[in-house]
């Protein structure tokens, strides 16, 4: 890493100049090579065109390496959130201590889902951050209780990087920040909720997608959410529907790059309905209908894509078990998230079904594709994933769990809360969609599948970025891996290409001026 920071260092042009103005931008830092490089030039774009003074909130250290990327954009102005460093804020330090213990207390009395569902600072959420954050790694989400020194370690950083960048907005007149995330207890959610809660704009730009966000709400629900303006302009591309169509094909057949669909279709096969009958409930002549349950991946950003009826993934999971196993009328097939193992989470699935010994509950073949289990069902629920959008797809409708970027679209069953859910899996419900309805769900799909694949830049890389050939149905991807990304844009800028002359960074000029009401000539 050392070395292909210090040779970007020596390519890099671009310079922000210090206008000591009133003025001023945010950068809220992500702490990876790409977003630090993106967010200097959005922030680059702002100080030449709109004269906005830059700074940046992060909480690594001055003398780490990656820092060394925003200095050479010529930002100076760092502040760090290294507990350590800022031990002379005293004021700050137990203002954090005693909401800490007011918050302890709470938990105590109140309980760990009034925490994830209901606890906020100075009117801001973030419960949420702070549960997702827990449950990320280690398998934390089968922890008992709260009450755990990583838990609590956690509560007390998001306390005090709360307040900290909070101070920053109280102390200086930020016109906009730019964010990369809106997950976990990330310098870059705080910034962007506190932001947006002060009616400031957020720029979010994630790989060659910038966005502007200019209501809180926005800051709570997925970066993916499927607007009346995604949809469009998709249906302004006479051929888009040609471009899903082999998009998707490659899909079913486990050929797109992304993790989870290659997954989830590589080497799988296609069963019918009377197949799985007889290979899980032969002579059970009471058992007319068939299921499928497909849960998430239990430590992946639980509450990413808004609220949800449940607390976590893992705890929908335990109490779908407990609803479909009364469902006597059906034969429920489980079937566990394909890219589980990057959690390491293998196991957890098939231990819980072991110990329900249920009569009507079982594991699903491992080889059956998604395909066929969506196509076969007379009920699919799942919490909130991609595959309720797949599903879809293929015209059948999903009771979900809880809100995400195609939840408000009309081809998902929404519950109101645990209860009413129980009831939607218990009925005879209409699971068949109808061609508009698909449609629909189809232009959701592209926006999801083509998110990274609006520019095709030459200089930047660019991971999961999609092209359809249409002259000869091929389709061209592009997958890099996130340790990569400066080695290969060091490569770009060594044949003498221009940071600023390429197509990505006219992109975001056009976005950033046109929102800031600017001339971009």
């Amino acid at each position: 890493m050392k070395k292909e920071v210090k040779k970007f260092l020596k390519h890099n042009k671009p310079k922000v100049n210090f206008l000591n103005s009133k003025k001023k931008i945010l950068i809220a830092d992500r702490a990876l090579a790409e977003p630090i490089i993106l967010h200097s030039l959005a922030a680059y774009i702002l100080n030449k065109y709109l004269k906005y003074d830059i700074e940046v909130i992060s909480h690594l250290s001055n003398k780490n390496e990656l820092i060394s990327i925003y200095k050479s954009f010529n930002i100076k102005k760092i502040y760090s959130l290294q507990i350590k460093k800022n031990l002379i804020k005293f004021t700050l330090i137990i203002k954090t201590i005693v909401y800490f213990l007011k918050t302890i207390i709470k938990i105590k009395f109140l309980g760990e889902i009034w925490f994830v569902k209901k606890f906020k600072i100075n009117n801001i959420y973030m419960g949420d951050l702070v549960y997702d954050h827990y449950i990320r790694h280690d398998l934390s989400f089968l922890n008992k209780s709260f009450f755990d020194k990583k838990f609590l370690k956690l509560l007390f950083i998001g306390i005090y990087n709360f307040y900290f960048i909070e101070k920053l907005f109280q102390k200086n007149s930020y016109y906009a920040v730019i964010s990369a995330t809106n997950t976990y207890i990330s310098t870059s959610s705080i910034a962007m909720r506190i932001a947006l809660k002060r009616n400031i704009k957020v720029i979010n730009i994630i790989s060659n997608n910038l966005r502007i966000f200019n209501k809180y709400e926005e800051a709570l629900r997925s970066e993916l959410y499927v607007s009346k303006k995604i949809l469009k302009k998709i249906s302004q591309d006479k051929n888009w529907k040609k471009k899903f169509i082999i998009y998707f094909n490659n899909r079913l057949k486990g050929k797109i790059l992304f993790p989870t669909a290659k997954d989830a279709y590589l080497n799988k096969k296609n069963y019918n309905k009377r197949k799985l009958f007889n290979i899980f409930v032969k002579n059970n002549t009471k058992i007319k209908r068939l299921g499928f349950f497909a849960p998430h991946s239990f430590s992946d950003t639980n509450h990413g894509s808004g609220k949800m009826i449940f607390k976590s993934y893992f705890e929908h999971f335990k109490m779908t078990l407990k609803i479909i196993d009364k469902d006597k009328k059906t034969l429920w097939l489980v079937k566990p998230h394909p890219s589980r193992h990057f959690f390491n989470e293998q196991g957890i699935v098939e231990n819980e079904i072991k110990k329900l010994q249920s009569t009507n509950v079982f594991l699903c073949p491992g080889n059956i594709t998604p395909k066929s289990a969506i196509s076969v069902s007379d009920v699919f629920v799942s919490g909130r994933g991609s595959i309720g959008l797949e599903a879809a797809c293929f015209g059948k409708k999903t009771i979900l769990a809880g809100e995400c970027f195609y939840s408000h679209l009309g081809f998902t069953y929404n519950p109101k809360n645990v209860d009413h859910y129980a009831k939607l899996i218990m009925s005879n419900l209409e699971n068949k969609l109808n061609n508009k309805k698909i449609n629909l769900a189809k232009m959701a799909f592209y926006s999801q599948a083509f998110k990274n694949s609006t520019i095709n830049s030459k200089i930047f890389p660019i991971t999961n970025y999609i092209k359809i050939n249409l002259k000869n149905n091929n389709i061209y991807q592009k997958k890099i891996k996130v340790k990569n990304y400066l080695y290969e844009l060091n490569k770009r800028i060594s044949k003498n290409n221009s940071l600023i002359k390429d197509k990505l960074f006219k992109n975001f000029k056009e976005k950033i001026l046109s929102e800031f009401k600017v001339n971009c000539e």
